[in-house]
């Protein structure tokens, strides 16, 4: 079995592995990084159930749950080309228990509308960008 090595270089491994490292060590408040996590962590998907997004979004939020053993449940809020889902989680506390799956092109572009409309700086609204899947495409005639 060969192992999928995404788009930056690491494997769907590390990329999980480097994710749940980003987020049990939350900056600021020392206690609270030493519970993280101390509940279920929501990953919101910004397009429908079923689609490939959500598939990618399942298999992460799995993998999450396995490596820092907490619950990460998937919450799909499609609608307005990602910007639904994206507010959404502008708008939760920021505390590392909110996530949000991001696909490159149009949903990025609409993140960063929703994240603006919302009067937040984009530099200070996400901590972490992380590449967790390369998904190509292709066409059969």
């Amino acid at each position: 079995m060969t192992r999928a090595v995404l788009a930056t270089g690491l494997t769907r491994t590390a990329c999980v592995l480097a994710l749940a490292a980003a987020l049990a060590a939350p900056g600021g408040n020392t206690a609270a990084a030493e519970d993280y996590p101390s509940r279920t962590i929501s990953l919101v998907v910004a397009f429908p159930a079923g689609g490939g997004v959500d598939t990618v979004g399942r298999v992460i939020a799995q993998k999450l749950t396995d490596a820092l053993g907490q619950q990460v449940i998937v919450i799909n809020r499609p609608g307005a080309g990602s910007v639904i889902g994206t507010r959404d989680v502008a708008r939760a506390q920021p505390d590392g228990y909110t996530l949000l799956l991001l696909v490159t092109g149009a949903g990025f572009a609409s993140a960063m509308y929703a994240i603006r409309s919302l009067r937040l700086e984009p530099a200070n609204a996400s901590r972490i960008l992380l590449a967790c899947a390369y998904v190509g495409l292709g066409l059969a005639v």
